[in-house]
């Protein structure tokens, strides 16, 4: 039964190279400038259907030896090439003379689902009477659209970020005298820009750190602490919070085959609300996964 497959052309010259991908199979080929397309071997499997054993059969090398005999640079290095993009990538920019000459020298934009959670703390300074609030730590639903602009140079390891996300809060806790119980409840969504670095472990595994700075876009109107007095003669009231504060954040992540993707992200403080005696302070530590859609 014959099936057609696209193949995805990672380099065009004397030498064409090719990449057939799908979640479970990753098979790579090359062409004589227009000649036939033919396949670059290369398979694990279970010798005597031994589930506890991996044999390889790593026929492409030999290939390789044929394909690059007439170079003696290229034909040194055939022995050692692993079977994975950028090793196969370098072998024919080699060949073909494009070793300074990368073919994906253009920006490359990636569009990712984000879901997590934040654990936030809030802190209130109420300096007319001398007291810090200091709310629970709670964890609470985040979800963002994180955009992607990998840059042209540095062999991709650098990245401009954009993502607006939504985040839910809802705390409350009583005044160190027990006299008043301050409650407050919002939801808001901010954005973030900032700059990502990577560093490649292999061909398919890379680590990256983040740095970005955030605004608010949006946060409900009765975004507020509200204080209830818990005894007779004492006042009831209401601070709203300033919907303007930025704030800046920091990420440690992992990414795996350009797919699936888990960061840490530290805030600095949210500066919620700061007028007259009062300091409201939001800080969070962020546990993110994505998943890259585009």
């Amino acid at each position: 039964m014959e099936r057609t497959v696209f193949l995805n052309v990672l380099l065009d010259g004397k030498l064409n190279l090719y990449q057939y991908k799908n979640k479970n199979i990753e098979q790579y080929f090359y062409s004589k400038e227009n000649g036939e397309i033919i396949p670059l071997i290369y398979k694990k499997y279970n010798p005597d259907g031994d589930t506890y054993k991996i044999a390889e059969n790593a026929k492409y090398i030999d290939q390789l030896k044929i394909l690059f005999a007439e170079s003696n640079s290229a034909n040194f290095k055939t022995s050692k090439i692993r079977y994975e993009k950028s090793n196969l990538v370098d072998l024919f920019q080699e060949y073909n003379g494009q070793k300074n000459e990368m073919n994906n020298n253009k920006l490359d934009f990636n569009l990712s689902i984000r879901l997590g959670f934040s654990l936030a703390t809030l802190n209130l300074d109420t300096h007319n009477n001398y007291q810090e609030i200091n709310f629970p730590d709670k964890a609470a639903f985040r979800i963002g659209l994180e955009a992607e602009l990998v840059l042209p140079f540095n062999k991709n390891k650098w990245a401009i970020i954009a993502e607006p996300f939504y985040y839910r809060y809802k705390n409350e806790n009583l005044s160190n005298d027990g006299n008043y119980r301050f409650e407050t409840n919002f939801d808001m969504v901010d954005l973030e820009l900032g700059l990502r670095h990577y560093m490649f472990l292999n061909d398919k595994s890379k680590i990256f750190v983040t740095a970005g700075f955030v605004a608010n876009l949006y946060m409900t109107k009765d975004a507020l602490i509200k204080y209830t007095s818990l005894k007779p003669g004492y006042l009831n009231g209401r601070a709203y919070f300033d919907t303007k504060s930025t704030y800046f954040n920091f990420g440690l992540g992992y990414n795996y085959n350009d797919k699936f993707s888990a960061e840490i992200k530290i805030s600095t403080s949210k500066e919620l609300y700061e007028r007259g005696y009062w300091d409201a302070q939001l800080s969070r530590v962020s546990f993110i996964i994505g998943y890259n859609i585009f």
